[in-house]
């Protein structure tokens, strides 16, 4: 309902209809564009002269990301009233099929924002060196946006390899030639699917070292 040719073509709302599904490029693509926000901060105190700690966050917003939209959305969207997408509907002289045009198309949009933490710390042992490191990433957010969908949030998206919550820990030791290293990698828990958590019975994945 809503599909101007759709509607002039007697279809009712919940019928059927057959349509004819045409993929192409577009040569009225623009440049995707991306806003970057950064700010950082290094401490290393005097009286401590082997530890580092460093905070860094960042902002990215990515807007006129290129995309194909289905065509179930482009259908939904010119419903809803966007002239654009019913521009890519049309009914070809001779055909009794209408056509949807899949082309690619600037309607994009995502947006994240990130908080590292490294902690490092150097210190003598038994006629070596022992290096202490910890490497945090915590994620704000993560959200994406499509022409005529409503906004996914990502954030903990584990099968979009977005947890909310990455840790690496790793020590370190040194005497002349020979070293030792012990790491271990930490991966928060999360959504196995964000997409399908009303059809997923269990839809949680548990934190793991």
């Amino acid at each position: 309902n809503g599909v101007p040719l759709f509607n002039s073509l007697g279809v009712a709302p919940g019928q059927t209809l057959n349509i004819r599904d045409l993929a192409g490029g577009n040569s009225r693509l623009v440049p995707e564009v991306a806003h970057t926000v950064s700010v950082g901060l290094v401490m290393q105190p005097a009286p401590l002269p082997q530890f580092t700690f460093s905070l860094d966050h960042y902002r990215i917003k990515l807007d006129d990301v290129i995309t194909t939209l289905p065509t179930d959305t482009v259908a939904q969207s010119c419903a809803a009233g966007n002239q654009s997408q019913c521009a890519l509907i049309t009914l070809p002289n001779g055909s009794s099929l209408p056509e949807v045009a899949t082309l690619s198309v600037n309607a994009q949009s995502f947006v994240t924002s990130v908080v590292d933490a490294e902690v490092d710390m150097r210190e003598p042992l038994a006629g070596g060196e022992l290096t202490l490191r910890a490497l945090v990433n915590y994620l704000l957010e993560y959200k994406l946006f499509i022409t005529g969908r409503a906004p996914q949030d990502l954030r903990g998206d584990i099968s979009s390899g977005l947890p909310a919550l990455q840790a690496n820990l790793s020590a370190i030791y040194r005497k002349g030639e020979t070293s030792g290293l012990l790491s271990g990698t930490y991966i928060g828990g999360g959504d196995y699917d964000k997409a399908m958590d009303a059809e997923i019975e269990n839809d949680r994945v548990p934190h793991v070292w």
